[in-house]
């Protein structure tokens, strides 16, 4: 798949149920959700924790050491799927 999108775009596009990440099969209703599910949450983090820290200086945005253990911990669940 040859795409120019790039961003939370092209991650609601790859990890849709016609995209090519996926965790289930996308038959049931159930598998749909749970292919939905990881795909608003792939690009939310990309959303909020990605984007601010890129557009952003630091100074306007500080991640103290709790919240960047809980990112890494929700970037390895979702790279685990």
């Amino acid at each position: 798949m040859n795409r120019s999108e790039d961003g939370m775009q092209l991650l609601i596009i790859v990890w849709g149920c016609e995209g090519t990440l996926k965790i289930t099969r996308c038959e049931t209703q159930t598998n749909k959700d749970v292919q939905d599910g990881i795909k608003f949450l792939s690009s939310g983090l990309m959303q909020a924790i990605r984007n601010p820290t890129a557009h952003d200086q630091a100074i306007h945005w500080p991640i103290d050491e709790q919240d960047c253990l809980d990112i890494l911990s929700f970037i390895s669940f979702l790279f685990r799927k």
